[in-house]
């Protein structure tokens, strides 16, 4: 269930990252298997983060969008849901540019 909550988060900030953008996009998913673990990749093509939102993007109640249009705890609560299955998570954006997040589960033991 966390999993699931996890992924369908990403897609969703993915969409209205793209939604907030104000033209069209793609939401992009793609994952591999290597021997340092699995890894999930969540891309957009949408509005991008600054530097300055990137640094503050996981931080409980922080959201780009408008007041009233997000709570400001999907990434925080991925992380929190990637760090107990043991793996990390990974944020590269720019702004009009889009948004990639990577999230890295260890190989199973």
């Amino acid at each position: 269930g966390h999993l699931n909550q996890l992924f369908y988060s990403l897609m969703r900030n993915g969409v209205q990252a793209i939604q907030d953008a104000g033209r069209p996009g793609v939401v992009r998913i793609s994952s591999a298997a290597e021997d340092e673990g699995i890894t999930v990749q969540i891309h957009d093509d949408g509005i991008g983060m600054s530097p300055e939102q990137r640094d503050k993007a996981f931080l409980p109640f922080y959201t780009t969008r408008a007041v009233g249009a997000g709570a400001g705890l999907g990434l925080s609560t991925a992380r929190n849901i990637v760090l107990a299955h043991s793996g990390r998570i990974e944020l590269d954006s720019a702004p009009d540019v889009g948004t990639t997040v990577s999230v890295i589960f260890p190989p199973p033991q």
